[in-house]
């Protein structure tokens, strides 16, 4: 699950290596998942900010082309 969602393999390591470490380490490990969401939400962000780009220069080809369903002019 953890690959998955991007984690690095480092930082599945690392989890691994403290879930093995039992309840102590639970902090430990949701500041790790805290940090991976963190990181996850900065990738989301910049794919809106692709898929905005995207988006518009559809518009302008679709506004140039005219009715897009009607194929080429």
């Amino acid at each position: 699950m953890l690959r998955s969602s991007g984690m690095p393999i480092p930082a599945i390591r690392r989890y691994t290596e403290l879930a093995c470490g039992g309840d102590t380490t639970a902090a430990d490990r949701l500041a790790l998942l805290r940090e991976h969401r963190a990181l996850a939400l900065v990738r989301i962000a910049a794919l809106h900010r692709c898929l905005d780009l995207v988006n518009h220069k559809v518009a302008v080809y679709e506004d140039y082309l005219g009715d897009p369903a009607a194929g080429p002019a």
